[in-house]
């Protein structure tokens, strides 16, 4: 398990580019990502199962950053792909301690 507990949200593909980046906890669990946000007020969840891949890019949804961004790509509970990307602290314990949760037991 891995807490973030002050991450910088960058949105979720399906929402579309108008939505608000926000701040929040970040947590990976052995079963799924949660992302939890202060205001407005919303939690996701992604089960680890659900991941497809993890990225590093600069940019996600039209907003960038100069340093990277952790970014999850996952399938969606109707079958399609979707996509969460966050300032992290530690990009690299993080990736890491996702990779580790999502590598095939």
């Amino acid at each position: 398990m891995l807490l973030e507990p002050a991450v910088n949200f960058f949105g979720q593909t399906s929402l579309g580019l108008g939505q608000i980046r926000g701040q929040g906890c970040l947590a990976f669990m052995a079963g799924e990502v949660i992302f939890l946000m202060w205001l407005p007020r919303r939690e996701f969840r992604v089960p680890i199962s659900a991941i497809r891949s993890i990225e590093t890019p600069r940019s996600h949804l039209g907003k960038t950053k100069v340093s990277p961004l952790l970014k999850i790509t996952f399938a969606d509970p109707r079958g399609g792909e979707d996509s969460m990307a966050w300032l992290v602290g530690d990009l690299a314990k993080a990736k890491a301690t996702l990779e580790r949760l999502c590598a095939p037991r």
